[in-house]
């Protein structure tokens, strides 16, 4: 889009230049008596036209000039978009970059609270297990010492 309003404001800047035509024009003509072309008693009368015309424009009207001011206008309407578009993209590589960076790092914490939580887990499971080993001693020494009930 820069680039095609870019050549539209040239366009019209080459509005201001002097342009220059040239035409060549040869004719040939018969003429006889006869109304037979391919006798001899004719007279073949060639004619050449040679024109060149050169157009200065020193006094135009101010629409040449408003449709160049319109294009520059445009050119550089699309000069600022890209523009904003190249910082859009930036700011938005930048942001995808510190979502992941704060992603990874996020994902580094949790693999660490899952290590203590293991360690903690099984620190609590070993005094757990001591805990019910002494319970099952207590009960069993006391299942022994115990004297048994009789029934009456």
């Amino acid at each position: 889009r820069v680039q095609g309003a870019k050549l539209n404001f040239r366009n019209k800047q080459m509005g201001y230049l002097p342009t220059v035509s040239a035409a060549y024009q040869q004719q040939l003509q018969y003429m006889s008596t006869e109304a037979n072309l391919w006798g001899t008693a004719g007279v073949d009368i060639p004619s050449s036209l040679v024109a060149i015309q050169v157009n200065v424009p020193i006094w135009t009207s101010g629409s040449g000039r408003a449709a160049t001011q319109v294009a520059k206008i445009e050119y550089h309407q699309a000069q600022n978009g890209l523009r904003q578009l190249e910082e859009g993209m930036a700011v938005q590589y930048q942001s995808v970059l510190n979502d992941l960076e704060f992603a990874g790092s996020d994902l580094l914490n949790q693999k660490r609270n899952i290590e203590l939580s293991k360690k903690k887990i099984g620190k609590h499971t070993s005094e757990l297990q001591s805990h019910s080993d002494l319970v099952c001693r207590l009960l069993l020494e006391k299942k022994n010492t115990t004297p048994p009930t009789t029934q009456l």
